[in-house]
């Protein structure tokens, strides 16, 4: 069951579009025993989550899509 608040956002984005149909994508990660790897799980949200930003920059989504400011490292 999807969060009210999440429901929102995936309606709010489907309503720009006349055409076309919604796609869900499930990932699994391999059964093992024992609980589930939780930093496994947030580096590939982390990691879908700045993909889906680098092609839309309109996003609905809020956590995780603060792009890296790389100009001001120092270096050597």
């Amino acid at each position: 069951m999807f969060q009210p608040e999440k429901l929102a956002k995936y309606q709010h984005g489907l309503a720009d579009y006349r055409r076309g149909f919604p796609v869900l994508l499930f990932i699994a990660a391999e059964v093992r025993r024992g609980a589930p790897n939780a930093a496994l799980i947030k580096e590939l949200e982390a990691f879908l989550i700045q993909t889906a930003v680098s092609k839309n920059n309109d996003l609905l989504n809020v956590h995780g899509t603060k792009r890296a400011d790389w100009r001001n490292l120092w270096c050597c």
